[in-house]
């Protein structure tokens, strides 16, 4: 993590830089020149932090870990979550250590060694060895101590000794090692206070005392301490870029800060909501913006970036995938998932979706919110529609950027803005929280957040729904085996690689031993960087032709494609040239009547119509 403390040392363009303060939009930073001493202003997406040497590797991606390594992750993170946005408190550090039974410097250790990561696998032991803090019970026994804990304790509302008695029973009857009594009290006293109330006191008076009332949700105290995602279908028509031909409506992924009302990050496709969408919507939350705001040429500041801490999402297939699940965990990020008949837990990034639709309504193209109010202004919402998916884009951007979170919010009784920088620098009534650390590689966020899939490696190499991969660092993985001291008939062994749909030239190959992902190019150099959709769009085509759908088919699809696209431009260029012409040809007739006659008087011989018909204009220029 690159964290913006006064001092701090930076390295760009290889020379060494300390940093001083944030500029006043928060989009660069102000940092000194070591050797020269005078301060420059570089853009946050170029920095890059002075690291220690000895320092926990932290880009090995979570999927390059076992379960039980992972599970060890996540063990050890619960019992620091809460300790990691405040000072070092050392009475909160013996009461964790006291409930855990883990030493005080170990609970030092962990919380020091994810700060400085900010990914929760730092909290593996390098060796992965296991350890203390590690739950170490077989799961035969676990299992044994949920049931009789949610049987006896919860719902029985029995004591702990007496819940202890019943899993002493039931060890001995399986013949498995009875754990110990302050195993069982531990595991109890981290029983969430509203788990609890729900069986002790009832499920209507826990909900008086531990959910939130309509219109309020605890845990929205600061910036990224709550934040709300969720998709919509825009109420408008995207065109292509070529010949501004009607592709659809799209869908927007967004994310809220509920404490601020900040929009965090987006992603706008044509596709329905999926693993991929999703991802890349909340990568785009996590890192900063100066970069997508360069793309497009928007000055004005959206200066939010950072770690979030609960993910607010609804009950959909793509929230509950097991990448995401991974992702999520990775970066710290806890998924709590939208409980039935509780609309107010959604309603913020409901309400910021609805605006963005209402906004949308005066725009070319756009489709309204229903056909009755279509009908009602006479509207052709295909025959008028201007945007293409980029150029909506832009504006999307350039609306959060420069009205939307610069505008009154009633609800928090100022703009977006003004609400997140004053929980930056501080007021009378807030507590700073400082700028945010920052994930120092962009391009690591992207790839983590991408679907994978597991293959064999073969001979050839890789094969990922029709089309072949290969690179010399899969030679050693070829016909790998699962090696298992259980069975003779060894299966072979499957890898992790990640797929970009937006190119499927290239997948991402996990390296099972230094955890690190390569990129692995199509073994058919000549294939084009097709996307996954054009892929679906040629393989669908190609069955309906009765042809067998693979990678050479698919690639002449796609060139087949090419060559009508260059030549319906061709065509398209040669008629707006004929168009131009005649336009043109014809206003020369009319504006050179005046000149026409006053030749002719001078010169009869030299001018007639089928003179004036051969004026020429390079009408290239036109186009």
């Amino acid at each position: 993590m690159i964290y913006f403390e006064k001092g701090n040392l930076f390295s760009y363009k290889g020379t060494t830089h300390k940093f001083s303060r944030m500029s006043s939009n928060n989009q660069t930073a102000i940092c000194i020149n070591v050797i020269s001493g005078k301060p420059i202003e570089i853009p946050l997406s170029e920095l890059n932090m002075v690291e220690d040497s000895d320092e926990h590797k932290e880009s090995i991606p979570i999927e390059s870990f076992t379960e039980e390594q992972i599970k060890q992750a996540e063990f050890r993170f619960n019992i620091i979550k809460d300790i990691l946005d405040t000072p070092v408190d050392p009475v909160k550090i013996k009461a964790l250590s006291d409930a855990n039974e883990v030493g005080i410097s170990t609970i030092y250790k962990w919380r020091s060694r994810y700060l400085r990561t900010g990914f929760i696998q730092s909290l593996i032991d390098k060796e992965g060895r296991g350890g203390k803090g590690t739950p170490r019970l077989p799961k035969e026994i676990n299992e044994i101590i949920d049931e009789c804990i949610k049987i006896y304790y919860l719902k029985g509302k029995k004591s702990i000794t007496k819940t202890y008695n019943e899993i002493k029973i039931l060890c001995q009857k399986e013949q498995l090692k009875i754990p110990n009594l302050n195993t069982i009290k531990n595991r109890i006293r981290r029983i969430p206070d509203s788990e609890l109330a729900k069986f002790r006191r009832g499920r209507k008076k826990s909900k008086e005392i531990h959910e939130a009332k309509t219109g309020k949700i605890p845990g929205a105290e600061y910036p990224f301490s709550l934040v709300q995602i969720d998709h919509t279908l825009l109420d408008i028509v995207i065109v292509d870029e070529i010949f501004r031909m009607v592709l659809g409506r799209p869908w927007l992924t967004l994310l809220i800060d509920v404490c601020t009302r900040m929009p965090l990050g987006r992603y706008i496709s044509l596709d329905p909501p999926g693993n991929y969408g999703t991802g890349q919507a909340i990568a785009c939350s996590l890192y900063p913006k100066d970069k997508l705001l360069a793309e497009y040429g928007i000055k004005h500041p959206w200066p939010v970036w950072g770690p979030i801490k609960i993910l607010h999402c609804d009950n959909a297939g793509e929230f509950h995938s097991k990448m995401l699940e991974n992702s999520c965990m990775s970066y710290g990020i806890e998924l709590q998932f939208r409980k039935k008949a509780t609309p107010h837990y959604g309603a913020h990034i409901e309400r910021l979706l609805g605006t963005f639709n209402k906004e949308i309504h005066d725009l070319p193209g756009t489709t309204f919110s229903n056909t009755q109010e279509r009908r009602f202004y006479d509207y052709d919402s295909e025959k008028l529609a201007a945007f293409t998916l980029k150029e909506f884009d832009q504006w999307l951007i350039t609306f959060i950027t420069q009205v939307y979170i610069q505008r009154y919010h009633e609800g928090i009784g100022t703009t977006p803005l003004d609400k997140f920088n004053e929980f930056i620098v501080g007021s009378d009534f807030v507590t700073p929280i400082g700028v945010q650390p920052m994930y120092p590689d962009y391009d690591k966020i992207k790839l983590d957040f991408l679907p994978y899939v597991q293959r064999t490696i073969q001979t050839y190499g890789v094969e990922i729904d029709n089309f072949t991969y290969y690179d010399s660092v899969l030679s050693p993985f070829i016909n790998a085996k699962v090696d298992t001291e259980f069975t003779k008939s060894r299966a072979k062994q499957k890898f992790i690689f990640k797929v970009d749909p937006n190119n499927l030239n290239r997948v991402y190959f996990l390296h099972p031993e230094s955890g690190e992902y390569f990129q692995i190019n199509n073994s058919d150099l000549s294939t084009p960087p097709i996307t996954k959709w054009e892929k679906r769009a040629i393989a669908k085509q190609l069955k309906t032709e009765g042809k067998k759908v693979n990678q050479a088919e698919i690639i002449a699809g796609y060139n087949k494609m090419n060559e009508i696209t260059e030549m319906a431009i061709s065509k398209t260029k040669k008629a707006r040239r004929r168009n131009h012409r005649r336009t043109i040809t014809a206003n020369n007739v009319v504006n050179l009547q005046p000149f026409q006659e006053s030749f002719q008087s001078e010169q009869p011989s030299k001018i007639n119509d089928s003179n004036i018909q051969t004026f020429e204009v390079d009408h290239d220029s036109f186009i």
